[in-house]
């Protein structure tokens, strides 16, 4: 140990395991478990203990673990293997969660700017559970919300993979969507907030304000071991749009170091009023600001009315105009196909097109359309396959 202080020490097993540090029993997640969420809900929860070590001198820890579950009852005399087999250990020096929240503040108030990261983990997040709540680990929330209210300039750098809460949003100078980038993302989230690189990306889904304004927010959990998608067809923003709810941030959105305008919509066709539908769509992308980037056209289509139910826009289509210089302008040209105009029967049990005016929507943003257009489709059609 480098330092001489008191540490925590945690195991978490799938099946039972006893944690000894220099000979001692540390940890019993053997006698007496609790189930929790590791291991794909098969583990138990981490248990804790401390420790005092001191700098310098070596420490002996061992692990004794077995496969097999703890007696369930007083008349078992053995238990069934774990289905998941397996043991995590991890520790780090015992801090107070108070003390620590007060030197993080002071730190920020010290310096010129702070880039704060958080987010999740496989821990957290994982196939085979379901988060019970958007909310990031712990005091995590708190702490970048009293760090922002401490520095002015905190840029928070998110790194997770899907939506989390940020009641802190007004608290800090910007965000940064970092999702989970692999090895060189220590690299990558650098030449972002030094400016070596203009950022592009757009969001792949919906941030929402609350938890109450998610799609599943009523059947999020299964009944009777039933999940039911009541959601229909409005899932994603799709749902923020009919429901007229504004999100936190909208499908599709994502900021620049320089600013764009979208001009010259153009409608090509359609070309063929059958399966073979085509239609060609393009813009002129201006970058009005200071420095080089790239900017993403959506193209988002309005069914006509026919009687059904249907989304207020869909995404039928985007494509990027890349590495545009300052006052220099690009063309972007998307297609879009019979998939475009089409939605499923169920009473046909085939994909349908109807005749009538399509809407032709070109935003940043599923929240933010600049320009619009309309095509006739002269005559409807079914298909099937792909």
């Amino acid at each position: 140990m480098e330092k001489t202080a008191t540490y925590e020490l945690g195991l978490t097993v799938a099946g039972r395991g006893k944690l000894f540090v220099n000979g001692k029993l540390t940890v019993d997640n053997w006698t007496k478990q609790r189930p929790g969420e590791f291991f794909y809900g098969q583990g138990t929860v981490e248990e804790i203990g401390e420790v005092d070590l001191e700098a310098g001198k070596p420490v002996e820890i061992m692990v004794e673990y077995t496969n097999t579950r703890a007696p369930e009852g007083p008349e078992s005399d053995r238990s069934q293997p774990a289905l998941m087999r397996g043991l995590r250990l991890g520790g780090c020096e015992k801090i107070d969660p108070d003390e620590a929240m007060a030197r993080a503040e002071k730190l920020a108030a010290e310096s010129d700017v702070v880039v704060l990261v958080a987010g999740l983990s496989p821990d957290w997040e994982s196939e085979g559970f379901d988060r019970p709540t958007l909310d990031m680990p712990k005091r995590t929330n708190e702490l970048i919300a009293r760090v922002g209210k401490a520095n002015a300039n905190t840029v928070v750098c998110l790194q997770a993979g899907s939506a989390v809460s940020m009641p802190w949003v007004h608290d800090v100078n910007g965000i940064i969507q970092a999702w989970y980038s692999g090895n060189e993302v220590g690299n990558a989230l650098a030449d972002v907030v030094y400016g070596l690189i203009n950022p592009s990306g757009r969001l792949s889904l919906t941030l929402p304000v609350t938890e109450r304004d998610i799609p599943a927010y009523l059947n999020m959990r299964s009944e009777n071991g039933k999940i039911h998608y009541r959601e229909d067809i409005f899932v994603g923003y799709k749902y923020y749009q009919a429901k007229g709810v504004a999100p936190l941030f909208p499908f599709g959105h994502g900021l620049s170091y320089t600013t764009f305008t979208f001009s010259n919509l153009a409608l090509s066709g359609p070309y063929a009023h059958d399966a073979a539908f085509s239609l060609g769509v393009s813009v002129t992308v201006t970058n009005d600001g200071p420095v080089a980037g790239s900017e993403v056209v959506q193209v988002y289509i309005a069914l006509p009315e026919m009687g059904l139910t249907t989304p207020k826009l869909q995404l039928r289509g985007f494509a990027k105009a890349r590495d545009v210089a300052p006052g220099s302008s690009k063309a972007v040209s998307v297609t879009l196909d019979k998939y475009a105009v089409s939605f499923w029967d169920e009473v046909a049990g085939a994909w349908r097109a109807v005749p009538g005016t399509y809407g032709v929507f070109v935003g940043k943003s599923s929240a933010d359309m600049v320009l619009q257009g309309s095509f006739v489709l002269k005559t409807g059609f079914i298909w099937n396959g792909l």
